[in-house]
């Protein structure tokens, strides 16, 4: 085998783990429209992650998130306008009543890769 032909191999297997992973980084998140929702009114934050992972809640539903770690947080619920933020140690009320039906994504903006799913209906 030639030092070109080498060469060639090298770019091409490359190339596709390249493509693998990509492919990898743009899936949906796990928690995001879980298949089994946990009925909950309240959140906890710990150790940068919130639980459940997975929540169901009524139309006009009003959580209660708690931060467990020693630095802030937010529960931002994306594409609307349910955004709070939550100190390190406290708890916030997070009223849902202007949500629609519907699965959305809830990330904390200061570390987005914090993801919960919530299903609002």
């Amino acid at each position: 085998m030639t030092n070109t032909t080498s060469s060639v191999r090298l770019v091409a297997m490359s190339a596709i783990c390249a493509a693998a992973l990509l492919t990898a980084g743009c899936s949906k998140p796990p928690s995001a429209g879980c298949a089994h929702p946990q009925a909950s009114t309240s959140v906890s934050i710990a150790h940068f992650v919130f639980a459940p992972g997975c929540i169901a809640v009524a139309p006009d539903a009003t959580l209660t998130v708690t931060n467990n770690d020693s630095i802030p947080h937010t529960f931002t619920v994306q594409g609307t306008k349910t955004d709070v933020s939550i100190e390190a140690g406290k708890a916030a009320s997070v009223p849902l009543s202007g949500l629609a039906p519907g699965t959305y994504v809830v990330i904390c903006r200061y570390h987005p890769q914090m993801v919960q799913s919530l299903r609002v209906g």
